[in-house]
């Protein structure tokens, strides 16, 4: 008898975020409040560490945020062929890819756009 299947799937979908991200908001509350200081991360490292253990700390930051950003657009395009076999095969997957990537970025750079001008002019 096989034990495996929606419910299941659906079950673990929705207690695995629950399980994985609940450690890292309390540890971001406690520390935000405990020491409310821009920089997040690397304010917090630099500030129980040495000066060079923030900077390693956001040098790793970066890192990890570049392989994980490069996830997505794969996993897109991966879903996507799923549906439309034709979009995921050669160039088109390329671009299916290519094209998401610049939909978000110019989603962030309007959202974003209003406070960066605020901040600069």
């Amino acid at each position: 008898m096989q034990k495996s299947g929606y419910r299941w799937t659906l079950l673990l979908l929705v207690v695995t975020p629950v399980i994985w991200s609940l450690p890292v908001a309390l540890l971001v509350g406690e520390l935000s409040a405990a020491l409310p200081e821009d920089g997040g991360y690397y304010a917090w490292v630099r500030r129980a560490m040495v000066p060079s253990g923030g900077s390693q700390e956001a040098w790793l930051s970066l890192a990890a945020s570049i392989f994980d950003m490069a996830i997505y657009p794969t996993l897109f395009v991966l879903y996507l062929g799923r549906l439309w076999p034709a979009l995921a095969v050669g160039w088109s997957g390329w671009a299916v890819g290519a094209a998401m990537i610049a939909a978000c970025a110019l989603w962030n750079i309007a959202v974003r756009a209003p406070s960066v001008k605020a901040l600069c002019c």
